[in-house]
């Protein structure tokens, strides 16, 4: 009975992703997968040989069924030496014709015909296209660029052979790399353009993001304007061939529900939530970054201990905060806030309050519910500052008391860990009168 070899020219089912299936063949032929490749270089490959009927189809049946196309040709017989010459009763039962099992085996619809048969091609007329597109198109079907990939048909000897105004125009594409994603939506791949948008913010994010963790130069406007347009540029000849030669609106590998526009619209609105969630949190850094540029400062004079050490451990205060603010005008604060333990502030009121005024009156304290002091400082384009001067806020019920105190007084209270000359500034004529302290005080009688 005679024997079939399985062939394999290159070709899928259209519709199926060339490279997977050929990885999947590779395993299946064990052989190494980065040798995938070659399996859909389009010449004709013998991958099993000397089957039999059943077996051969049995073969061709379960790769179609992945999607590989094959076909069964008749196994030229093996060279064998010469036998003995048989005796008369072996001769006659020789002689004797297989009943029916060739005939049988050639009857299978899988078989070549021929060694002289030509490999099946698709004829694609793209007569409708600019004479530019038509060149591409008609290399990329040359290369076989649907079977062994676009990279690697760019890389092939094949392409090298041509000019290079070809080479340039097949890996170049100056239109997508001018108008980019809008490029995209022009040739009506409206997906394709989306996600690679948002794949390119991200990557962008992520590369931003890092160069600043090395260097505040400004040449990485430059790169990220770079990556992009000649990502746009290489990309879109490629994707614009899939889309109107076997109309692919997504690049297979992603998820096919991305494919719907309702997973188009969940990503995007996922991208959105994500971008402003970063932009927060990015602003939130920013801030707790210039907060600690103050906080780990030294100020001349006070050598022993830090800003912060010094600030966040005053003794008198309940609660403190400190606050970064970056102006529409590009002015950088930070205020420090310190809510002040009530019965020591106001037991410190009353005390500062007779030796100024010489007056037993606690009408002041008694009326006083809270009282908050803050400092701000102005921060440099180089993080060195400038300290402002202090600001009360006392809650004295029906209103409020808010007189400036110079920053020094704040100073020398907070390093000797005291509570004195900010609140004897309160009193002073200068802040009595600006704030028609006694006016208040005499309404609230």
């Amino acid at each position: 009975m005679g024997t079939f070899n399985i062939i394999f020219k290159g070709e899928v089912i259209e519709g199926k992703e060339p490279q997977k299936l050929a990885i999947a063949l590779a395993r299946y032929l064990k052989l190494p997968e980065d040798k995938a490749y070659l399996l859909l270089s389009g010449k004709e490959l013998c991958i099993k040989k000397h089957l039999n009927a059943s077996e051969a189809s049995a073969i061709h049946a379960k790769l179609l069924s992945v999607g590989i196309i094959t076909y069964l040709k008749e196994a030229a017989p093996p060279e064998t030496k010469p036998a003995a010459k048989p005796s008369a009763p072996e001769r006659v039962q020789q002689a004797k014709p297989a009943t029916g099992t060739r005939n049988q085996s050639l009857k299978t619809p899988h078989i070549l015909p021929s060694d002289n048969s030509k490999p099946r091609t698709a004829h694609q007329d793209y007569s409708s296209l600019s004479k530019g597109w038509q060149m591409i198109f008609n290399c990329f079907d040359e290369l076989g660029v649907d079977k062994v990939g676009y990279r690697q048909a760019i890389r092939s000897d094949a392409l090298r052979q041509r000019s290079l105004m070809e080479r340039r125009k097949l890996r170049f594409n100056f239109l997508g790399a001018l108008f980019g994603p809008l490029y995209y939506f022009a040739k009506g791949m409206f997906k394709k353009g989306l996600y690679l948008t948002l794949a390119l913010a991200i990557v962008n994010i992520a590369i931003g993001m890092i160069w600043a963790l090395f260097s505040d130069s400004a040449f990485i406007d430059r790169l990220i304007v770079a990556i992009n347009t000649v990502t746009f540029a290489m990309q879109v000849n490629y994707d614009y061939y899939r889309y109107y030669r076997f109309k692919e609106t997504l690049w297979p590998w992603l998820p096919k529900w991305m494919d719907k526009w309702w997973g188009v619209l969940s990503v995007y609105i996922l991208a959105l939530v994500a971008f402003f969630g970063l932009a927060f949190l990015i602003n939130l850094s920013d801030e707790s970054d210039t907060a600690s540029t103050i906080k780990d400062s030294y100020l001349e004079g006070y050598e022993q201990t830090s800003i912060g050490q010094a600030f966040d451990n005053w003794s008198p205060c309940a609660t403190i905060k400190w606050e970064s603010h970056e102006a529409k005008n590009g002015t950088r604060t930070v205020t420090y806030h310190c809510q002040m333990k009530l019965n020591t502030f106001k037991q410190q009121e009353g005390k500062v309050y007779r030796l100024v005024t010489h007056n037993d009156d606690t009408k002041m304290v008694d009326l006083t519910k809270q009282a908050i002091l803050q400092m701000s400082f102005t921060v440099n384009y180089d993080d060195s500052f400038i300290i402002n001067d202090a600001q009360w806020d006392i809650d004295l019920g029906d209103h409020h008391y808010q007189p400036y105190v110079p920053h020094d007084s704040v100073l020398y209270d907070i390093y000797k860990d005291e509570l004195y000359l900010s609140i004897a500034e309160i009193f002073s004529p200068k802040n009595i009168l600006s704030n028609e302290f006694i006016r208040d005080i005499e309404q609230a009688k």
